[in-house]
């Protein structure tokens, strides 16, 4: 699994790095948006919830924080439900 370095500069994946910024963040939800329009919100799951955890790590406002956390929540409730139907 990805994850937010301490600093939330840099995140690291498969050997790859990039900037975790407000506007990298944004970006990358406005794909999960589009995929999980076409596919459900449960195939972009792992996605949005790692997003949200960049989200919360960058947010520069209260209202940004809490936004991030509600994020987390549903992509964390929709992980859950994928692992109950299993």
């Amino acid at each position: 699994m990805s994850r937010v370095e301490p600093s939330g500069a840099v995140r690291y994946r498969r050997g790859i790095m990039r900037p975790v910024t407000p506007a990298a963040v944004a970006e990358q939800l406005a794909e999960i948006r589009r995929v999980a329009s076409a596919f459900g919100v449960e195939a972009v799951a792992p996605h949005l919830e790692q997003t949200a955890q960049e989200a919360l790590a960058v947010a520069r406002t209260d209202e940004e924080a809490d936004l991030a956390r509600q994020l987390l929540v549903v992509a964390r409730k929709t992980r859950v439900r994928q692992t109950v139907r299993r």
